[in-house]
């Protein structure tokens, strides 16, 4: 009878102990062989005395590349769990309501580590000094508020580093100063309203920069170094007032991009030279004018958007010396004229977005410069009359969008009598191509010239 209530109770118990306990299913995935915690809690030391699992035939512990967790609750930074998988590689602990990191975080051989959608409070002093092998750091999706001057230190390694949406609002000048090779940092989604000077003065590798949807009113105009290879700055959704020409003076890699949408930028400043900028996107700011040689220091320039601004007169020379720009948007603004020569420089563009503006007439003068313009969208402006001469100093163009303005349109005619391309009046009919132009001329002298 008690070697009966023995067995039992040692049952119960090692069934409530295996309830509990860190079990992994191991299995293979996209990057390897390894480890993923299921279903699991893991709230104290003791509850990793086991880790246990049935592994594939011919696999052992020795054999896995990285460790994951779903749907389990993972209370602290696991150690125990790297030290056991001494070979893995990657860890995901994503979404494990992990609050706290408990003692300085052990990272073995770790390359990737991800604690993205925790409920971390903060980054304590020196806690990655075990982490120089770590590649990419995934904190986004946190609480920590700041990070400290010494919070990473360790990272010495460290290429890529996500701290979105961790409701920061202070970065110590120095917080990044350790991490020499970084090339990546992501800052999107916080409440940063400042950004130090100093900020990436040792990362001189950097070329990817993600500031968007912060509180940022000014950018210092020495934040990047002057000799690095930037790829991408983004500072949309912020509250910028304004920018220094020298903020990006820094070399490009091709296909640069810089944004600057939606902030509160009235004016933009005369841009250094700047190589290897290849899109400048300025949407939805309070830009009233744009002075001549803006863009001149810019020279790899291709796409530049100025799209749903307050811009009421392009001024001559406003894009001298955009010798590579192709697509240009101006598009919802209140440009009511096109001045001769407001276009000047443009000898290479091939699409002009105007739609959306007050432009009562289409004359010829502005455009002389533009032989490569293949598209020209007007859509919804208030375009009365086009001058005849408009489809002889554009030989390129293919496609012309009217779409949005008065529903008549006139044709001329030449001495002998036969019908010329439209010199006054508009069409409704939306996109028009140089085959389309003539079946509509064709159809309007059929039916007005009887």
């Amino acid at each position: 009878m008690n070697l009966q209530l023995i067995l039992l109770a040692t049952f119960v118990l090692l069934k409530i102990h295996g309830s509990t306990c860190a079990t992994c299913s191991f299995a293979y995935a996209t990057w390897g062989y390894g480890c993923q915690l299921s279903n699991q809690i893991i709230e104290n030391e003791t509850d990793l005395i086991v880790i246990d699992g049935e592994h594939v035939e011919g696999h052992g512990d020795e054999d896995v590349t990285w460790i994951g967790s779903e749907n389990s609750r993972i209370s602290f930074f696991p150690n125990r769990l790297i030290e056991h998988f001494a070979n893995a590689t990657r860890a995901n602990f994503d979404k494990s309501q992990m609050t706290t990191f408990l003692q300085p975080v052990n990272c073995g051989r770790l390359i990737y580590l991800t604690l993205e959608d925790n409920l971390l409070g903060g980054i304590p002093d020196e806690i990655f000094t075990n982490c120089y092998n770590i590649r990419t750091l995934v904190l986004s999706g946190n609480n920590f508020g700041s990070v400290g001057e010494n919070a990473l230190i360790g990272l010495t390694r460290l290429d890529s580093l996500d701290l979105v949406n961790c409701n920061l609002s202070s970065i110590h000048p120095n917080a990044f100063s350790s991490l020499r090779v970084l090339t990546a940092i992501a800052l999107s989604f916080n409440n940063l309203e400042f950004l130090d000077s100093n900020l990436f003065k040792y990362a001189s590798w950097l070329n990817t920069v993600r500031l968007d949807n912060n509180r940022l009113r000014t950018i210092p105009e020495d934040i990047f170094l002057k000799d690095i290879n930037l790829r991408l700055v983004n500072l949309s959704q912020n509250q910028i007032t304004s920018i220094s020409g020298a903020t990006f003076s820094s070399r490009f890699w091709i296909s640069g991009l810089v944004d600057l949408s939606n902030n509160l930028i009235e004016e933009l400043p005369i841009f250094e030279l700047t190589t290897g900028l290849t899109h400048l996107n300025v949407d939805n700011n309070r830009i009233k004018n744009i002075k001549p040689q803006t863009f001149e220091g810019l020279w790899s320039l291709n796409m530049l958007r100025l799209g749903n601004n307050l811009i009421e007169d392009l001024q001559p020379g406003s894009f001298q010396g955009t010798r590579s720009l192709t697509f240009l948007f101006l598009n919802s603004n209140n440009i009511s004229e096109l001045q001769p020569d407001s276009l000047n420089g443009l000898t290479v563009l091939r699409e002009l977005w105007l739609t959306d503006n007050r432009l009562t007439h289409l004359n010829a003068s502005p455009f002389t410069s533009m032989n490569s313009l293949w598209t020209l969208h007007v859509e919804r402006n208030q375009i009365e009359s086009i001058d005849r001469q408009l489809f002889h100093v554009l030989p390129s163009l293919s496609y012309l969008n009217l779409t949005g303005n008065d529903d008549t349109f006139s044709i001329y005619r030449d001495v002998n009598d036969n019908p010329i391309v439209p010199q006054i009046g508009t069409c409704s009919s939306g996109s028009i191509t140089h085959l389309e132009l003539l079946v509509l001329v064709f159809l309007l002298t059929s039916r007005y010239f009887i």
